[in-house]
């Protein structure tokens, strides 16, 4: 039978595990706490350059994007009440077959998250002790955040606590220097506003730059939301699941883009011709900072930034590893990754692997790791968008004219949005995805005998 949609439309929840104390403000948090604002430094420069300014723009884009897929996985979460993932969501909705692809296709991003790390603290360590050869900072990196995650360490929560903490703080007085340095001109707090920030006529025009050019920077840009959907794992432990997830995933979703197309329009209007001017884009940032700020400040981001790496990269590894140690010990892959240490128990065959696909970091760049990243991420978040049209509309048949709004035209126009950013990736990334995903067909195959058996569901990816 049909539905007529209400807010109060009952859910399927599953009974509770875990005691609930959290608010929707603490899910903001750990959300705003996953995505790390200090990521909109990493980007700064190639997003500049290949806009030819319009980096604000692109993030507009961007927001609006990723909003339309925050209101999917609300959506979601108030469906399926249990700690979730898009995992979890495309096996509900479609099957485990369905799910799996999606999910071997989300690995990457594990796989090649603690890659982007290494490869950024070698950049910005190398930046401010230039005597250092690069691949030396992100050997040392890798070294150390493997052998934290061989040893399980629990700090690593913490470390990332305090990191977000000074990152915010840091944003906040940058953004005061930015201002000050806007309005030294002579014109006073009318600078401020001005359309430039977003966009000029001359790039909007140029045949390097122009609309496309932000649809590109989008591509690599969503990068800097990774994470809002992390809050779905913290369900079992929320007072109010079914509201209070959805509500935090758009509010940290709201919350980020805020701050990046602010913070964007701001280094735009202090530096406009950054994107002639910069010497090295994979951290103009720096440069950007010793001209506002000065040099102390430099050091003082590059000490809170590389330790924002180093937990991020061991976030990463160590989650990475975990879904290759289940896949390993269920028989989808090799068995040797199902290993554990013997004195720490942590999943140190899977650990060791992703680790030498990070030696990768010494002969790539960000541009398309990046990318790579996106990859993934654009994938998961389609699957989303398409999750909810059908479990809505097709399966529960909810009527009415607020649900065509909410359940047919915002994923629709979500998926589409994510769609046009996913395909102008680059295309060295695009060949690399598509190359994973194929890897993962095979295993669906040679899993299901061809389709000729239902593959299993792992409870634990």
């Amino acid at each position: 039978m049909s539905q007529q949609f209400t807010p109060e439309m009952p859910v399927h929840a599953s009974q509770p595990h875990m005691k609930r104390v959290l608010s929707t403000w603490h899910l903001v948090a750990f959300g705003l706490a996953y995505i790390n604002l200090m990521g909109i430094f990493i980007l700064y420069g190639l997003a500049t350059q290949m806009t030819q300014g319009m980096m604000a723009l692109a993030f507009v884009i961007a927001t609006l994007a990723m909003g339309l897929t925050a209101w999917s996985y609300a959506a979601m979460s108030r469906q399926f009440v249990a700690a979730g993932s898009v995992y979890s969501y495309v096996a509900k909705t479609f099957n485990p077959t369905s799910a799996f692809a999606v999910g071997w296709v989300v690995m990457l991003d594990y796989i090649v998250l603690p890659l982007l790390n290494f490869l950024l603290i070698g950049l910005y360590l190398h930046q401010l002790m230039p005597s250092i050869p690069q691949w030396i900072f992100s050997l040392l990196a890798m070294a150390v955040i493997v052998g934290l995650a061989i040893k399980g360490v629990s700090e690593s929560a913490r470390l990332g606590s305090i990191t977000t903490l000074l990152g915010v703080v840091f944003i906040a007085v940058f953004a005061g220097y930015l201002v000050v340095a806007i309005t030294s001109d002579g014109q006073g707090v009318g600078s401020l506003f001005n359309l430039s920030g977003f966009f000029t006529p001359e790039a909007m025009s140029s045949p390097e730059a122009g609309f496309s050019s932000v649809l590109a920077a989008c591509a690599i840009l969503c990068l800097m939301f990774l994470g809002f959907d992390g809050i779905t794992t913290f369900a079992e432990e929320t007072r109010d699941p079914r509201n209070q997830v959805g509500q935090a995933i758009i509010f940290t979703c709201a919350i980020a883009g805020v701050v990046f197309i602010v913070v964007a329009y701001l280094m735009q209007l202090a530096w406009p011709e950054a994107w002639q001017q910069m010497q090295q884009p994979d951290v103009a940032s720096t440069e950007l900072i010793g001209r506002v700020a000065g040099p102390a400040m430099n050091i003082v981001f590059t000490a809170i930034f590389v330790a924002g790496c180093i937990g991020s990269g061991l976030s990463a590894l160590s989650a990475g590893s975990r879904i290759l140690y289940s896949m390993g010990r269920d028989g989808v892959l090799p068995r040797q990754l199902g290993v554990l240490h013997p004195r720490f128990k942590t999943p140190i065959v899977a650990i060791l692997f992703i680790s030498a696909i990070g030696v990768l970091s010494l002969f790539t760049g960000l541009m398309e790791i990046s990318s790579i990243v996106n990859f993934g991420a654009l994938i998961a978040f389609m699957a989303v968008n398409l999750c909810v049209i059908v479990q809505y509309r097709m399966r529960l048949k909810v009527k009415g004219p607020r649900s065509v709004v909410f359940f047919t035209v915002l994923p629709a126009t979500g998926l589409l949005v994510d769609f046009l950013i996913w395909i102008n990736l680059d295309s060295a990334a695009q060949t690399i995805g598509l190359l994973w995903t194929a890897l993962g067909l095979i295993v669906i195959g040679i899993k299901t005998r061809g389709l000729r058996r239902p593959m299993g569901v792992l409870s634990d990816v």
